[in-house]
């Protein structure tokens, strides 16, 4: 999913570059965000983060092993799913599903993070994938 605003920013860039020739290129944007979470690295796309801040969750008595809880954002309550155990300090808030991913660490923005592996067996909540490992050994989120 492309952000709308992001696609305008950039042929806006490409618009003003052409404008003055003699100028360097405008930079290329960061395309991808790598946190921890669960004792994993994980890349996600930018394009699928509408959010990361911290916040607190409210677990949920008798509740799938996949929902860590929920969370307050904006309109409402979200869903925080687990990715695994250790600390939640940050929460990733995600553009094309109403829910949050907890991360204990957010470690860099970074270019065209693709998978050169495989993907190992991970489980991860419905909804979420891993669709193989790059080559610094992070785990490739996909959202569907």
């Amino acid at each position: 999913m492309t952000d709308p605003v992001h696609a305008v920013l950039k042929e806006r860039a490409r618009r003003l570059a052409e404008r003055h020739p003699g100028q360097q290129a405008v930079p290329e944007l960061p395309t991808h965000f790598v946190f921890q979470s669960g004792g994993h690295r994980f890349v996600l796309a930018l394009d699928e983060l509408e959010a990361v801040a911290p916040g607190r969750i409210t677990l949920v008595p008798l509740a799938p092993p996949w929902l860590l809880g929920l969370t307050a954002y904006r309109d409402g309550y979200r869903p925080v799913l687990c990715l695994g155990t250790g600390p939640v300090n940050l929460l990733l808030f995600l553009r094309s599903r109403r829910v949050a991913l907890p991360a204990s660490e957010a470690i860099s923005l970074e270019f065209r993070s693709a998978p050169t592996a495989p993907a190992p067996g991970v489980e991860l909540p419905p909804g979420l994938s891993v669709s193989g490992v790059t080559e610094q050994g992070w785990l490739v989120l996909e959202v569907a």
